[in-house]
């Protein structure tokens, strides 16, 4: 919050890193889609900024409004494979994972992104296809050696972290053990990805879990 602040000294009101600190830090969606609104009168075409107003569209859970947003971008620059990911995105929040995984295919096509097949491997175990999941992921392992040289951004976590997306993995096809030791792995190397525990709705599921609690409380996330 410290440094959020300090960079945002410099910076006025209507700024994608404000809306994110609104967002990320005290979950306060709607103020930050309001800041993106501000951004996008100044810079109405900028595809980033259209493209993260609709991903706080979907942590207020107002689908339809990200992807129609999200249609802006493809209708004027159907290669950026952002917006397929984002859609894919907006579908796997709504429990609707045949048609993550479409999108999810369709961005992956475009980029071929490391980030974007863990999402598919994400969804397709959300779907109950777990071992067209596991078999995806020895895959990724065996053709991306080593896995943690990649730059990752998954599902609503706005930083890096190899450790957390292994545990979102592991999460999804159910095998919370082995899922919390690398939780507590992304935690301990203070991963980017780890400031997504406060509003990723991949964890809801485990929220309550006392292991889970804990890793929570460590991050002090201001109320």
């Amino acid at each position: 919050r410290r440094e959020y602040e300090k960079w945002l000294s410099f910076n006025s009101p209507g700024h994608i890193g404000y809306a994110w600190y609104l967002a990320s830090l005290y979950g306060k969606f709607n103020e930050a889609i309001v800041e993106m609104e501000m951004f996008l009168k100044k810079d109405p075409l900028n595809n980033d900024g259209i493209r993260n107003l609709s991903t706080f569209y979907i942590m207020n859970k107002q689908y339809d409004d990200a992807r129609r947003n999200l249609q802006r971008i493809i209708e004027t620059n159907p290669s950026y494979a952002s917006a397929y990911e984002r859609l894919g995105y907006s579908y796997y929040c709504e429990g609707r994972f045949e048609k993550a995984i479409e999108f999810y295919e369709k961005s992956d096509s475009l980029s071929g992104q490391l980030s974007t097949k863990i999402e598919i491997v994400i969804a397709l175990a959300r779907s109950g296809q777990l071992e067209k999941a596991k078999k995806y992921l020895e895959h990724l392992k065996n053709e991306n050696e080593p896995m943690k040289q990649d730059i990752f951004s998954i599902g609503m976590s706005p930083g890096g972290g190899y450790a957390v997306s292994m545990a979102m993995i592991y999460f999804s096809i159910g095998d919370s053990d082995e899922a919390f030791k690398w939780l507590n792995l992304g935690y301990e190397n203070r991963e980017g990805m780890m400031i997504g525990l406060k509003i990723d709705p991949i964890y809801d599921p485990f929220r309550k879990d006392p292991r889970f609690i804990r890793i929570y409380k460590k991050m002090n996330f201001p109320e």
